[in-house]
């Protein structure tokens, strides 16, 4: 049995998501990685779109690189950033497997059913 057919309480996958979630986490985080399904983008090009200072612009991509969301590449002086492809769809899975909408049943018991259930039981 592998991880996808747990259920989600058991799945290593709740772990995994977790720590792509404290990543995410945050507006300016989000917004970084809307900018970079555009494609590779400069620090200093993410500093003027964003409004926010370069220190503060490192820090959050450092946060994302660190588990593995985006990547880096130095030309001279600059730091380009870009998304990994793979890790977004990680993301985008254990997300799905984790919290997806389509694991609630369409006769979902909400609190007076489920009182009266216990009532008849």
């Amino acid at each position: 049995m592998n991880e996808f057919d747990r259920p989600c309480i058991e799945s290593e996958a709740v772990n995994d998501l977790q720590v792509f979630l404290r990543a995410v986490a945050d507006a300016t985080r989000l917004r970084i990685l809307c900018l970079l399904f555009d494609g590779e983008k400069s620090v200093c090009y993410l500093e003027e779109r964003l409004g926010v200072s370069q220190p503060l612009v490192s820090h959050h991509l450092s946060v994302l690189r660190d588990v593995g969301l985006i990547r880096s590449r130095k030309s001279g002086t600059w730091s380009y950033y870009s998304l990994v492809p793979e890790a977004m769809f990680r993301l985008n899975q254990l997300f799905l497997r984790v919290l997806g909408a389509e694991k609630i049943p369409e006769n979902y018991p909400f609190r007076e059913e489920c009182d009266e259930l216990a009532v008849l039981k």
